[in-house]
């Protein structure tokens, strides 16, 4: 599970990278999609979760 901690999320992020950027090298293209779109998404919640940081600092 992953944890709400941003070292969590950061290891996620790059565990994901490197599954996209293995199956790009061994030219697995049925597995990219799936890769790219958990990457696409960790970064997604890494993006809120920075946002929302900043909104709690501004108030």
């Amino acid at each position: 599970m992953l944890g709400t901690d941003t070292h969590d999320l950061n290891d996620a992020i790059d565990r994901s990278a490197k599954r996209l950027m293995d199956a790009v090298m061994s030219d697995c293209r049925d597995h990219i999609p799936q890769y790219a779109a958990g990457l696409t998404a960790l970064l997604e919640l890494r993006r809120a979760k920075a946002e929302a940081a900043v909104a709690r600092r501004s108030n």
